[in-house]
């Protein structure tokens, strides 16, 4: 990781978790870089089940048993270094987080985020162009 990429990573993710707990966007426990809808939640919905075809749902099945071990391995990795970290940027008598630790964290999460839109970029094409606009019109009314 470049020098830059360091810094900017470390930066957001101290602004993340000074701001984490004004906020929770997401339901589960580790914030991400980008804001990305959860594209499952949609698609398990009964039209989209009836929409998709044989093949587009052993895909996405294919997809989702490949990526979610791989993400939720990731988090059970950040739960607890996010958990420290708020601890000692919280509590009156604890050091501030170490850089080292903050660039755990942010790599980590840019880990997180790249699973996630390698994720996006494959059930792009298993949507094709037509689907993959419904999905994302349907993601953005909810």
């Amino acid at each position: 990781m470049t020098t830059l990429r360091q810094a900017f990573a470390t930066a957001l993710c101290a602004a993340a978790l000074l701001a984490q707990p004004l906020a929770h966007a997401h339901d589960h426990p580790v914030d991400d870089l980008l804001d990305l809808p959860h594209p499952m939640r949609v698609l398990n919905r009964a039209h989209w089940q009836e929409h998709l075809s044989t093949e587009q749902k052993a895909a996405i099945a294919a997809l989702r048993s490949e990526i979610q071990p791989r993400y939720l391995a990731l988090m059970s990795e950040a739960i607890p270094l996010q958990e420290q970290l708020h601890a000692a940027v919280f509590a009156h008598d604890a050091a501030a987080p170490s850089r080292e630790a903050l660039e755990t964290f942010a790599d980590l999460r840019v880990r997180m985020t790249e699973v996630q839109t390698g994720a996006y970029a494959r059930l792009k094409s298993v949507l094709g162009a037509s689907d993959w606009e419904k999905l994302l019109q349907e993601l953005q009314q909810h």
